[in-house]
Formats: structure tokens, C-alpha cells, sequence
């Protein structure tokens, strides 16, 4: 562990914030103070559409001053310390408890969410190319790109970042795609700030480091965070009930999407309102753009097929060409298919056809439909024990989405924390580390599940390991 002696007017600001955030965090104490550093419905509609929100952190000077020296002093010595940077810069801890960045985040990923131990500090070295656009992976992971806030990543500026310093670009709502075909028309922003700027980013939205060309470093710190239970009410300073279309984008295709993640978001569960069935809406769902597919997908109902048998036919093919498109493209996982977040959007109406893919025999339905199980959320819990019987399934990508299921489903009785505790060992690392992911964010387990933990906490693998010792954390208090 490293120790750095802080400023005195670091410490003052750390004990002064220690002490509001006690109420800041608190959600049977939803005070005036506490509802300032919430998002407001404006800034809740703007992270659901664009993908990002750029906020200024309240800590004085001094403390950003300090971080980056630190990180200067860092890459000089010892080079990038990875996932130590939090370790090695302690200080970083008093930009995440800072009201304003909490708040938002609270207002994101609900009280009780976390910190992923997977961290990175980005030196821009003046002079460096611009990155090409991308979405993160998940950390040594292989998932299917969710659209609900589950995910979120903080990327903190310790210094003032000028246009030609290299600032981080994102591209505005792109986190719902895929691909990069269907980022055209998009803007990118290079976000620029004075210090102690945070750019609280939807996981998977679109972004890059642009050219640093200013004869200065520029550093960046990426922080992950993670949901830990589902909502069922609004965590933000809401207002509004109902989802009101920002200004001029009336006609957007993912306009269905976002009003169904504002719903999500507020705890409601998804309307049973009429839904298509024409054959445009087919066709879009089957061959239309990115764009038109995920409309579909939120649009369409289950009626818009003659009989079940026509929806198995068509998901088969569409996992062929998942299959093909996740064997070309990196971090792709072979389940990601739009008749999964098909089904997710469903709610309780697609239940019945959800549980007959479950049991497909083909694995990648089978792998699409347990992690649209997952993606459901409160209203899959009925498949429960049907999802855990999964955990043992001859695919590891059947394995590995079962096991995130689990703990999105947020049943934490001794059987299914028993289950994820010898998952923790599967031969599939993917398996492995979800399952140690899983129990973290379940916040309780069996002995037996803890007992494998211990045991998991000393693993070689990365992630297994460190997932561990997160979930620790929190079982052994």
C-alpha cells in the first residue's frame, strides 16, 4: 500500500465531504441537500439519449493538483500501474465520493451500486495519434451488449484538458449500436474541461482518445461501475412520470427504446400496451438497419407471429449470422441477437416463449435466451430455478450468461448461491469470474458459496480472483 501525505486542505475537504455524503447516501434521507446532487429528469433524459453526461466535481484545486502530480510521479517511476492506480493514488477515492459525481451516480445505477476493481489510467503522451472509435470490452469479458443501465464508467480529468490536448471523444448515442456502420450521422464531442471534469459515460457508448498535439500530457482516469440490484423506483430527482421526447427528435427510430429505458429506470414494469404486427415491423425486425432492428425489437409484439415455430425458424437464422459476425469481430459474443432483446422488452408477456427457448437445442438460443432472462430482470424471476439449473450446461456460453443471470435476478437463496460458488471453478474462465461477479452483487451466499470464495480469492486468473475478493468484501462484514 502506498501512503501520500495530502494537503491540509485535502483533508479538511475529505472529512467535510465524509460527513455529507452520510446523508447523501442514505435513500430513507432524501433531503433537499441530497436531491441538489441528484440528476434531474432534463439530465436523466440527456444520459438516456446521448449516452454521457460531463460533470465538474466540487473538490478544491489543491486536490487535483495533487492527483496528477501523483500520476506523474507514477508513470515515471514505474510506469502504468494498471489496475493498482487506485492503490498507488488514494486520493482519486475523494473524486468518487464527491456529492455531485455520487449523486449521479446513485441516480444511474441506484443506492448500493459499486466499484468494479478493473481501473485504468490513460497518459495521452503529446504527440500520440487519435485512437480509433470503439467500445470498451468487459474487462477479459464476452457479453451481450445491454441496454439498461447495469454498467457505467466515470473517466476523471486530473488537469485542465484543452481541445488540443487530446481529450476523450464520445460519440453522442451511440451506446445502443453495435456496429460502427451505424454510427454515421453521429456526433462526436471531444470533451474538454477544467480539472476535476468527470464524463460519466453509459458502458458502452462509443469512444476514443483524439490527438494530443499541445506539447503536454494529458491524463485520464477510467473508473467502472456496477448496478447491484434492479430498480423499482426512480433513484434520480424525479419529477415526471411519464417520458417526454426531447425537442426535434420526435421521429428518432430508437425513440420506443429510450421511453422503454426511462420506464426501467423508474421501476415500472413494461406496459402491456398494444404493440405492432405489421409486416413492416417484421421486416424491420429481420432486415432492417441497426436502427430500424432495435425499434423493431421494442415495438413489435409476440402476435406478429403466426405460431411460435416461425420465431424459433427466424432466430435460427439470425444466430448464424451472429455466430459468423462474433467469430469476426472482437469482444463479440455469438448470443448477442435482436430476438433476445426482443423478448427482454416483452416483460411479463414473452415469459412463455422465453422459457421455451430456454430449453432449445441449439446452445445459442438457448445462450441468447438466458441472458435475455437476465436482461428482463424482476420480471423473469419466476425462471429462477429454471436459469440455475443452466449454470451446468454442456455450452460455457450458455454457462457464462446463466451465471450473470443469477445475479441480476437478485435470488440469493442457499441453492442458487451454492451453484454460483461451485461456478467459481468452472473450466471456463468467463464462467468463473461472472459467478464471482454475481455473488457480489447478490450480498449474500451459503456458506458453501463463501467457503469457495475463500478458496477462489487466492485464484491465478485475474479477474476470478479479484471478483472475489470484491464479494468478499462485502459477505464477510
Amino acid at each position: 500500500m502506498f501512503k501520500v501525505s495530502l494537503p491540509a486542505r485535502v483533508l479538511s475537504c475529505r472529512r467535510r465531504q465524509s460527513t455529507e455524503l452520510q446523508t447523501c447516501h442514505d435513500p430513507s434521507n432524501m433531503n433537499a441537500h441530497d436531491l441538489l446532487h441528484r440528476l434531474s429528469d432534463e439530465e436523466m433524459r440527456r444520459y438516456l439519449t446521448e449516452g454521457y453526461l460531463v460533470l465538474k466535481s466540487g473538490l478544491p484545486q489543491d486536490v487535483h493538483d495533487h492527483i496528477r502530480d501523483r500520476c506523474e510521479e507514477i508513470f515515471s517511476t514505474t510506469g502504468n500501474p494498471g489496475n493498482e492506480i487506485l492503490e498507488m493514488n488514494p486520493a482519486l477515492r475523494l473524486v468518487f465520493a464527491d456529492p455531485v459525481v455520487k449523486g449521479a451516480l446513485i441516480s444511474i445505477l441506484g443506492d448500493g451500486y459499486f466499484m468494479h476493481p478493473h481501473r485504468h489510467c490513460h497518459q495521452n503522451r503529446s504527440g500520440t495519434p487519435a485512437q480509433a472509435n470503439h467500445k470498451d470490452s468487459y474487462e477479459e469479458d464476452v457479453n451481450v451488449h445491454h441496454h439498461r443501465s447495469r454498467w457505467a464508467m466515470a473517466m476523471y480529468y486530473p488537469q485542465d484538458v484543452t481541445a488540443d490536448m487530446g481529450p476523450t471523444g464520445v460519440t453522442s448515442g451511440s451506446q445502443y449500436f453495435s456496429s460502427p456502420e451505424s454510427l454515421a450521422g453521429h456526433t462526436e464531442l471531444g470533451v474538454t474541461g477544467e480539472a476535476g471534469t468527470v464524463i460519466l459515460v453509459h458502458y458502452d457508448v462509443w469512444h476514443r482518445a483524439l490527438r494530443n498535439h499541445s506539447g503536454r500530457n494529458r491524463y485520464m482516469l477510467k473508473f467502472l461501475f456496477c448496478r447491484a440490484a434492479e430498480p423499482t423506483a426512480p433513484a434520480w430527482n424525479n419529477q415526471e412520470e411519464e417520458w417526454q421526447v426531447p425537442a426535434g427528435r420526435e421521429q428518432d427510430p430508437l425513440e420506443p427504446l429510450w421511453r422503454a429505458m426511462w420506464n426501467w429506470n423508474r421501476g415500472q414494469p413494461v406496459a402491456t400496451e398494444k404493440r405492432e404486427h405489421g409486416d413492416a415491423a417484421l421486416s424491420d425486425l429481420l432486415a432492417g438497419s441497426e436502427a430500424e432492428r432495435l425499434r423493431a425489437a421494442y415495438t413489435i409484439g409476440l402476435h406478429a407471429f403466426d405460431q411460435n415455430d416461425e420465431v424459433f425458424s427466424l432466430w435460427l437464422a439470425e444466430a448464424d449470422e451472429a455466430e459468423v459476425r462474433a467469430q469476426r469481430r472482437e469482444h463479440t459474443s455469438p448470443c448477442e441477437h435482436m430476438f433476445g432483446y426482443m423478448l427482454a422488452s416483452q416483460g411479463a408477456t414473452g415469459l412463455v416463449l422465453l422459457e421455451e427457448a430456454l430449453g432449445s437445442e441449439d446452445w445459442r438460443i438457448r445462450g441468447s435466451a438466458v441472458d435475455a432472462a437476465g436482461d428482463m430482470g424482476n420480471e423473469a424471476r419466476s425462471l429462477v430455478p429454471r436459469v440455475t439449473t443452466m449454470a451446468s450446461d454442456p455450452s460455457p456460453w450458455v454457462r457464462r450468461n446463466a451465471v450473470e443471470a443469477l445475479g441480476v435476478l437478485g435470488d440469493a437463496r442457499d441453492d442458487v448461491t451454492t451453484i454460483l460458488g461451485q461456478a467459481l471453478y468452472d473450466e471456463d474462465y468467463l464462467v468463473g469470474h461472472n459467478a464471482a461477479l454475481a455473488l457480489r452483487k447478490l450480498g449474500t451466499a451459503s456458506g458453501a458459496a463463501i467457503d469457495m470464495l475463500l478458496k477462489a480469492s487466492t485464484h491465478g486468473e485475474l479477474y476470478r480472483r479479484k471478483n472475489a475478493l470484491m464479494a468478499l468484501e462485502v459477505l464477510l462484514e
